[in-house]
């Protein structure tokens, strides 16, 4: 997944995120050392940047937020499911996702959103 993933602190995942973006915009865009009159650096910042950053900033809102709902409904379905059930083919008991911390059942979620994106089922 490469700079997109997220494993380490927020810190390192920002830094790299910040590397890859100024890297793809150096080389599609290239370097300028432009200069407007008014504040060196700030000569791009215009109306529609200012809109464009806006709408980015809505549409990652709107992104965490369904990540959290999809999250909190395999959160509440494995609170439903009753403990010391007999175990499926994968031989999983229920009281493993029932104890799995946050990372667990951010892992099941996007197995959840995988299987179904891709409508297969993994081998058991």
């Amino acid at each position: 997944m490469g700079v997109w993933e997220d494993s380490g602190d927020m810190d390192s995942m920002w830094d790299r995120a910040v590397g890859c973006i100024k890297e793809s915009a150096k080389e599609v865009l290239g370097v300028s050392r432009g200069w407007s009159g008014r504040y060196r650096g700030d000569w791009w910042w215009n109306e529609d940047v200012k809109k464009k950053v806006e709408t980015k900033k809505t549409a990652y809102v709107k992104l965490v937020e369904s990540r959290d709902e999809e999250e909190k409904r395999v959160s509440e379905a494995i609170r439903k499911m009753r403990r010391g059930r007999a175990t499926g083919l994968d031989e999983i008991l229920v009281d493993f996702w029932k104890f799995s911390s946050v990372a667990g059942l951010r892992w099941l979620t996007n197995l959840f959103n995988n299987i179904f994106k891709s409508v297969k089922m993994p081998e058991a």
